[in-house]
């Protein structure tokens, strides 16, 4: 049975957040809990509606999507969604279980697949010590866009190989970026925003 979906407002997030120093052991032990609950997307009303906006009308692919709390807040909002992870590793990981699913993520390896069937693929805090990201970039066919949450180059997420591809393959598109993170709150010290990469026709995009 999955879980009921419960957005907190933008303004409710920031007050959480304003409760404790972001330097105390309070304020990451409250990230803590939030990644066991549902992952690492701090996710408002506000910032739900604005990537509904953004994926109108496309075929919406997450991969690594742990309890699916992303993936059912699109679906609620009208988008065409499919939600995929190696769950064994990820529940093992996190001490997940899967009563706590909030979508109905299948258990699918994404390296298996030689494409994707998508418009969109997204991405949500894919660790730099593996290659992953990169490798799911890899699989994208021009056209295709991929929508990545995480830190920049020499952050915590993806590797030097995934942003060697961002510069050399997609154009990013800055409006839809700027759209995407105005509701978006990194928790102190994590650097984390919204990266829309359209996949350039060309081998270098203009």
């Amino acid at each position: 049975m999955l879980r009921p979906l419960s957005l907190p407002t933008f303004a409710q997030i920031h007050q959480r957040r304003a409760l404790h120093n972001p330097l105390s052991t309070q304020y990451y032990k409250d990230r803590l809990e939030q990644i066991m609950d549902h992952g690492f997307v701090d996710l408002s009303v506000e910032q739900a509606d604005c990537l509904a906006a953004y994926l109108r009308g496309t075929r919406v692919l997450e991969l690594g999507a742990g309890l699916g709390y992303l993936a059912a807040a699109l679906h609620e909002r009208g988008i065409d969604v499919t939600a995929y992870d190696t769950q064994e590793d990820t529940y093992q990981h996190l001490q997940w279980s899967e009563d706590k699913r909030f979508f109905p993520v299948q258990c699918v390896d994404a390296l298996s697949l030689s494409a994707y069937d998508a418009d969109v693929v997204i991405l949500v805090w894919h660790s730099y010590d593996t290659p992953f990201a990169y490798q799911v970039a890899q699989r994208l066919r021009p056209g295709q866009t991929l929508l990545y949450l995480g830190e920049p180059r020499s952050g915590c997420t993806a590797s030097a190989d995934f942003f060697d591809w961002v510069e050399s393959t997609v154009k990013q598109d800055a409006e839809a970026e700027f759209k995407l993170n105005q509701f978006h709150l990194p928790y102190y010290g994590i650097l984390d925003r919204w990266w829309v990469c359209p996949r350039w026709w060309g081998s270098t995009p203009i």
